[in-house]
């Protein structure tokens, strides 16, 4: 019976939680939330448009992900509510055909009777790079796509309240991590496993980008460019120049991420020539291959307004 409600309690936030963000709830109208909002600003005699614009731009927000030794909650039931919650919103569309409700509706049932037949409860305390690995599971099924998309939101409202569009290079949000690294009464953190943590951190970003250029590589076949685009591919000949950028960038991508997982796996290698290093200071800047291409990013990438970097 206690296993039956709280199987039904994860189901119930599940839907509650859609609920925040679907068509007729309250993360439907954000966009005029963010409106009224600026509106509101607008209205105030001592403030000028020009104070909220600068006030916008210099907005600094670092969130940072903690390690949750007492989640015990297993990645792989957590990856079926992810799916049920895909299936909600493909339900959500008024234009969805019967066969079409029923085929979600079938497979609502399925995630719902894996779920039911899968422990959910972990039989092991989890190590500290279980608990980092759940960290990437959320950046991957969450933050990865949902702030970048509201921030394009707030450059949008920003355009239409102010007549400005915010700089390529603003980066208000930042990522920062003390899973694998936090060694507050934990005697299993040790120097190895951060290494090991932080080396896995950026195993998992190079495999992020590398989605998502893959995706751009196969949909930016356009020939015309400014000028800007031409001296960034660096072949005034080139037919298609988006393709031949963002090819570099999957070649850098993929040769850190094979000299990543072989270093996960004990080898000591040399570093290779165009491997990607972290050179960030403020947290506003990244790799100078990154800086070179910040602009491009910015319109292709859904994950160019914010970086992930981890602290050791």
């Amino acid at each position: 019976m206690a296993r039956a409600f709280s199987q039904f309690l994860n189901l119930t936030n599940v839907a509650e939680q859609y609920q925040t963000i679907s068509r007729s709830g309250e993360g439907a109208n954000h966009p005029e939330l963010l409106k009224r909002t600026f509106e509101r600003l607008k209205q105030q005699p001592d403030v000028s448009e020009s104070a909220i614009c600068e006030a916008i731009e210099s907005l600094s927000l670092e969130l940072v992900l903690t390690a949750q030794p007492t989640e015990i909650t297993r990645r792989t039931l957590i990856h079926k509510l992810v799916k049920v919650n895909s299936c909600l919103k493909q339900l959500d569309h008024s234009g969805v055909s019967d066969y079409e409700r029923n085929q979600i509706l079938r497979r609502l049932r399925k995630l719902v009777a894996q779920a039911w037949h899968t422990d959910k409860i972990r039989k092991y305390r989890p190590t500290p790079i279980d608990e980092a690995k759940w960290g990437f599971a959320v950046v991957e099924n969450s933050l990865w796509e949902g702030v970048p998309a509201f921030l394009r939101e707030l450059n949008e409202q920003v355009e239409a309240a102010f007549g400005i569009t915010l700089p390529v290079d603003f980066i208000p949000v930042i990522f920062t991590s003390w899973m694998g690294g936090d060694r507050d009464g934990n005697p299993n953190v040790t120097a190895t496993i951060t290494r090991h943590a932080m080396q896995l951190s950026r195993w998992k970003a190079a495999d992020l980008f590398l989605r998502n250029i893959g995706v751009l590589i196969s949909e930016l076949s356009m020939s015309e460019c400014s000028d800007e685009v031409r001296e960034l591919c660096g072949d005034p000949e080139a037919i298609e120049p988006y393709r031949m950028i963002l090819k570099r960038m999957r070649s850098q991508l993929l040769t850190t991420q094979a000299w990543l997982e072989r270093r996960l796996k004990g080898e000591q290698l040399p570093r290779p020539a165009d491997l990607l290093v972290s050179t960030i200071s403020s947290g506003r800047r990244s790799t100078p291959f990154i800086s070179r291409c910040s602009s491009a990013m910015w319109a292709l990438l859904p994950t160019a307004s914010c970086w992930i970097r981890c602290a050791a």
